[in-house]
């Protein structure tokens, strides 16, 4: 039986944080519970908890989860952080563990004593003080090596899997462009590309079209209507794994700059020819095309290793 542990709960379902509340209060556990990220930064800011249950699918998106996850292993890395899903999502968990949590669990019924072995092992390491960060990392590092060392021998058994995804992919491409002359440009460059592309005349529009759902979101920052900062963001916020590469006039003063789950990256200067947006685009659909390799490796090996 727990001995007073706090813990903190973070779930944007009344219904579920009630059910997890009920549970541990049950086993001796003294919860607190957050509905959005903002109240839970503000519960992690003031308080340190041995264990944080986080909702990955928090607001509604995967990247609210993770958000959240990745902020709490900043500010309090002596915590033990517990991702839980409503539905079982290999992808999401795999993000979830990357980021520093010690297990994810589905909120169901038949894994609820699971949950509770996790936190009283949990609480444990925290009261002897046997959670050091220095540990934690070790132990990540070696998951980590064990994943990658699987995922390397699965390549070579599933060969042609991941060749076969490598030549089959296509991927989808969204164009904000309203400068005509641009536009021609762009086109001259992209012809002979094996992309799917679709081009839209200003913001508004590409955020009608972009509902289809695109694997890059290329925009030019000044639009007739909305910015394409604005552009990225929104389509981001809706859908946090679409990539994004914002650019702006051809010039001494033009840059092109990535952007990954409403994230600035890599930004690229001077960008002075049309010539450069593509070379970017290249390397992005080169790293999407190694993704969806590894996707269809892992996809493979998960069909013939399920019970």
């Amino acid at each position: 039986m727990a001995k007073g542990d706090e813990l903190l709960i973070v779930d944007g379902s009344e219904r579920h944080r009630a059910a997890l509340v009920k549970i541990l209060e049950e086993e001796g556990y003294v919860c607190s519970v957050a509905a959005t990220d903002a109240e839970a930064r503000e519960s992690v800011s003031s308080k340190s908890f041995p264990v944080i249950l986080v909702d990955i699918d928090l607001g509604g998106t995967a990247s609210g989860g993770l958000d959240l996850i990745r902020y709490i292993r900043e500010a309090s890395p002596a915590s033990d952080v517990i991702g839980t899903l409503s539905r079982r999502g290999f992808e999401a968990a795999v993000h979830a563990f990357r980021l520093g949590c010690i297990d994810v669990i589905v909120k169901a019924s038949d894994q609820m004593n699971h949950l509770k072995q996790t936190i009283a092992a949990s609480c444990t390491r925290y009261r002897l003080g046997g959670g050091s960060p220095d540990l934690l990392v070790e132990v990540r590092t070696v998951l980590n090596d064990a994943f990658n060392t699987m995922l390397s021998l699965a390549r070579k058994v599933y060969d042609e899997v991941s060749v076969a995804a490598m030549v089959n992919f296509r991927p989808r491409i969204l164009f904000i462009e309203s400068d005509q002359q641009m536009v021609q440009q762009l086109g001259a460059l992209v012809q002979n590309k094996n992309w799917e592309i679709e081009a839209a005349i200003n913001g508004g529009d590409g955020l009608d079209k972009s509902a289809r759902r695109f694997d890059l979101v290329v925009v030019r920052d000044e639009l007739p209507d909305l910015r394409g900062t604005m552009v990225i963001s929104t389509i981001q916020t809706h859908e946090p794994t679409v990539l994004g590469m914002l650019y702006n006039a051809p010039g001494e003063n033009g840059a092109i700059t990535h952007y990954n789950m409403g994230r600035v990256g890599d930004v690229h200067r001077p960008f002075t020819d049309p010539a450069q947006l593509i070379e970017q685009i290249d390397q992005v659909v080169a790293t999407l095309g190694f993704r969806q390799r590894e996707q269809m490796v892992i996809r493979a090996f998960r069909n013939d290793h399920e019970e």
